[in-house]
């Protein structure tokens, strides 16, 4: 009889924009179906914590990547998690090494590691203090569309892209992904204040499919494409310049958006509440366009 091998567990060292960031925080314990995941302390220099992938008996699996594979939304959405919450972009989940379980000849079982070393590398550097560690995110998964989103968010962090492009390019990840669920026919959208949201725009389906109102929508829509300066604008010829409050609203929205897409891929057929204006910031000023196509 050959030599069995089986992973048991999988460990990721977390590392943030400012390395030990947190202050001695409780470690988090959640049991899942087939694994348990702890995410803890440790004193390994230039990270800010160790998460531990405790795979269950019956459970083991018998390639690494194959294990890696398993639990690589689970890790995503907890990056996504803390990145969202805590505002500290460039956060990962670097993989450490691997707990091996092998199965002798002869029955006996032994234990060991593989070694890969860790990167302590990470994109930005922010001296901020995040506190406890924030829990996994329940009913949400890490789909392609929540990693584009995410993605575009730390490309305008990183100070690579201007937030009105990311932002209007988030507004039409939105629309496109939503341009398979209108039911209506041509002559139910004979409505010019809203015929363009059904079928040029899909703005209208956004709001529909995500549950996300569509004035706010509308008001992103709006921020992304006449508001700015020569710097910030994304067209030429601006209306006006951006008050106060308004590209952190924008930040906010996105964020907002990238958790309702992830909980919606996680469950489509749920019945979500309605994202609305009080689930954001105020605006400081009144922006609502000169028709308010609020309804669909």
């Amino acid at each position: 009889m050959a030599e069995t091998i089986y992973v048991e567990k999988l460990t990721y060292s977390l590392l943030t924009p400012s390395p030990m960031l947190f202050d001695n925080p409780e470690p988090i314990i959640k049991e899942y179906e087939d694994f348990t995941a702890i995410l803890e302390q440790t004193d390994e220099a230039h990270t800010d914590g160790k998460l531990t992938i405790q795979f269950k008996d019956k459970k083991y699996f018998k390639d690494i990547e194959e294990a890696k594979s398993h639990v690589k939304d689970f890790v995503l959405a907890w990056e996504a998690e803390i990145i969202l919450k805590h505002n500290l972009y460039g956060t990962r989940f670097k993989y450490k090494n691997a707990g091996i379980l092998k199965e002798r000849a002869d029955g006996s079982l032994a234990h060991q590691y593989t070694r890969r070393p860790v990167s302590a590398e990470c994109p930005m550097s922010r001296n901020i203090q995040a506190g406890a560690y924030p829990s996994p995110p329940e009913k949400f998964q890490f789909s392609s569309t929540v990693r584009i989103m995410l993605k575009l968010l730390e490309t305008y962090k990183k100070g690579s892209a201007r937030l009105t492009d990311i932002g209007y390019t988030c507004l039409t990840i939105l629309e496109k992904e939503a341009s398979d669920i209108c039911k209506c026919d041509k002559k139910s959208c004979e409505n010019k204040d809203i015929a363009e949201d059904h079928h040029r725009q899909n703005r209208c389906k956004a709001s529909r499919k995500f549950k996300i109102s569509l004035t706010i929508l509308n008001d992103f829509g709006y921020l992304t494409s006449v508001v700015g300066n020569e710097e910030t604008s994304r067209k030429a010829n601006p209306k006006r310049d951006f008050g106060v409050g308004e590209e952190k609203w924008m930040e906010d929205f996105i964020k907002l958006s990238i958790r309702r897409v992830g909980r919606y891929a996680f469950a489509p057929k749920a019945r979500l509440a309605l994202l609305t204006e009080k689930d954001l910031p105020a605006l400081p000023e009144k922006i609502r366009q000169t028709t308010d196509s609020s309804t669909c």
